[in-house]
């Protein structure tokens, strides 16, 4: 496939996609973008891209996550469906 035809006059590659939501999925969607202020859902779809990528790379070189709230109590995240 020849990548340069997919391409916008912008240098861009343009995703269009139909993404169903339920009604609670979407106002997590909605609250998610006001709580970071993302400018947009696009914009929040690419950090979370970005985020989830930076993840999968840790988790795959055997990285795990730990929460540790304001009180010093730490949480092992169970991420990609897998249990540290």
């Amino acid at each position: 496939m020849n990548r340069k035809k997919m391409l916008t006059k912008r240098g861009k590659y343009r995703l269009t996609l139909t993404l169903d939501l339920s009604p609670g999925s979407y106002e997590r969607l909605q609250g998610l973008e006001d709580l970071v202020g993302a400018e947009n859902k696009s914009r929040l779809v690419r950090e979370a891209l970005r985020l989830y990528e930076f993840v999968a790379r840790r988790h795959s070189e055997g990285s795990r996550f730990v929460v540790r709230d304001q009180d010093g109590k730490e949480e092992t995240l169970v991420l990609l469906g897998v249990d540290a």
